[in-house]
C-alpha cells in the first residue's frame, strides 16, 4: 500500500495545541513518518505568470485601509495572461501559506534518502519527497456536495492536501500500468521512488516575480509573518519541494518498470 501524506500548508511555522507557534522550524506528522510518502506543495502557472506590483507589506497595508479590498487583490494577485507556464515554491503570501518541510526531529535518515546530502539532512528524515500545485491563486475546481442547500457548489482548493491526492493519483496510473504488465501494486513506495531519475520530475528552484516594488523572489517556505525561518528552495532535492513535480509519463513508467 502506498501511503500519502500532506506536509502542512505552514511552512516551518506549526502550533502546539493551544495554537502556540513552536519557536523553531518544525515539520508535521505522519508525513514526516518514513513510511509515508510526503506530498509537498508548488505554485503551479500555467500559461500565466504572478506579476504582483506591490510588496506583501504594502498588500495588508492596502487591506487595512481601504474599503474596497479588489484593488489590493487586483495590484498584489496582478498576472501577465500571456507568460509560458512556470511552477515555483509555493508560498502564498496573501493567504498566507506556504509548503510544509522541513528535518524531523523524530526520525533519522531513512535509508532511501541516504543518496540525500548528509549536510542537509543533518541526521534526519527530510520532506517533502516530492511535490504537486497546492496554490490557491490557481487552485483546483472542485465540486463539494456535503455543506447542504445552497452552500453546495463549485470551490477552488489549494494546500497539500490538495496535492496529496493528486499524487495518488498519478500512482494509481502507474499501478493500472502494473497490473496490465501482470505485476503487483507498486506498495511501499519511497525505496522506489528514491531510484527514479531527475529526469522524472520538474525541479523546483527559485523564481523572481513582479515589477517595480512587488519584485519577489520565492526561494523558501516561510510562512508570511510568523518569523520562522524557512527552509531554502534549490536545485536539486531540498526541503521545501523534495523532488519537485512529477513529469507524469516518465513518473509513471519509472513506477510501472521498477520489480
Amino acid at each position: 500500500m502506498t501511503v500519502i501524506g500532506a506536509s502542512g500548508d505552514s511552512g516551518t511555522a506549526n502550533p502546539d495545541k493551544q495554537g502556540r507557534l513552536f519557536p523553531e522550524p518544525t515539520v508535521n506528522w505522519p508525513s514526516s513518518d518514513p513510511l509515508v510518502t510526503s506530498a509537498g506543495g508548488t505554485w503551479l502557472q500555467y500559461g500565466w505568470k504572478w506579476d504582483p506590483t506591490i510588496s506583501a507589506n504594502d498588500f495588508y497595508t492596502c487591506l487595512n485601509t481601504v474599503a474596497d479590498s479588489t484593488t489590493c487583490f487586483g495590484q498584489y494577485l496582478n498576472f501577465d495572461p500571456s507568460a509560458v507556464t512556470t511552477e515555483a515554491v509555493w508560498k502564498e503570501d496573501w493567504l498566507p501559506a506556504a509548503t510544509g518541510g522541513g528535518r524531523s526531529v523524530l526520525f533519522s535518515t531513512p535509508s532511501f534518502q541516504s543518496g540525500i546530502s548528509s549536510s542537509l539532512l543533518q541526521g534526519s528524515r527530510g520532506l517533502p519527497d516530492l511535490s504537486w500545485n497546492a496554490a490557491v491563486d490557481g487552485g483546483v475546481l472542485t465540486f463539494i456536495g456535503f455543506l447542504g442547500g445552497a452552500n453546495n457548489g463549485y470551490y477552488i482548493i489549494g494546500g497539500t492536501s490538495a496535492a496529496s491526492p493528486q499524487l495518488a493519483g498519478v500512482v494509481a496510473l502507474a499501478n493500472q500500468v502494473r497490473q496490465q504488465n501482470g505485476k503487483q501494486s507498486i506498495g511501499y513506495l519511497e525505496p522506489v521512488l528514491y531510484q527514479l531519475p531527475a529526469s522524472a520530475f520538474n525541479d523546483t528552484v527559485p523564481l523572481t516575480f513582479g515589477t517595480g516594488a512587488g519584485v519577489t523572489t520565492l526561494d523558501s517556505n516561510e510562512q508570511y509573518g510568523t518569523g520562522i525561518p524557512g527552509m531554502a528552495t534549490t536545485s536539486g532535492w531540498d526541503l521545501t519541494t523534495g523532488f519537485g513535480s512529477p513529469k507524469v509519463p516518465l513518473f509513471v513508467a519509472g513506477l510501472a518498470a521498477a520489480p
